[in-house]
């Protein structure tokens, strides 16, 4: 697998003490490269959401149509959780 990713210019603070145990995290669960995953506005990672792209068909998929998808789902998580007054996913 590649897990060649590129790094932010300025990083967050909060990301600084991640970026060296992500690699382990990802093959730990067996998440492939190229899979979309969202984060919600808080930066929070949503285990059970993102567990959608691990469906079978979605693996195969080119990566633009799941790109697309991830969008089409993030703009729609983002319109509920700001019209809701920024309750959580």
């Amino acid at each position: 697998m590649n897990r060649e990713l590129p790094e932010p210019a300025i990083m967050p603070f909060f990301l600084r003490e991640l970026r060296d145990d992500y690699v382990d995290w990802l093959d730990e669960e067996g998440l492939p490269d190229g899979l979309p995953f969202l984060l919600s506005p808080t930066f929070a990672y949503e285990a059970i959401l993102n567990s959608y792209f691990i469906q079978a068909n979605l693996l195969i998929a080119p990566w633009n149509s799941n790109a697309n998808r991830a969008r089409a789902l993030l703009r729609f998580l983002n319109f509920l959780h700001f019209a809701r007054g920024g309750k959580p996913w």
